[in-house]
């Protein structure tokens, strides 16, 4: 049994992995989105603007 010593990653730390990861991206889009304007004035109207943040949050 000296062959079988490779480490098995359990599933949930699979899971666990792509959670963090999606959390992480979210965080970072809000963060974008947060400061994307401020920096870089649009004219864009409510409903122009509203689409274009939801297009940054949820691609």
């Amino acid at each position: 049994m000296g062959s079988n010593n490779v480490q098995k990653f359990p599933v949930c730390g699979a899971a666990e992995f792509e959670a963090s990861h999606t959390f992480a991206s979210l965080v970072k889009s809000a963060i974008f989105v947060a400061i994307h304007p401020f920096f870089f004035p649009t004219d864009l109207s409510k409903m122009q603007k509203s689409t274009f943040i939801k297009q940054k949050l949820y691609k």
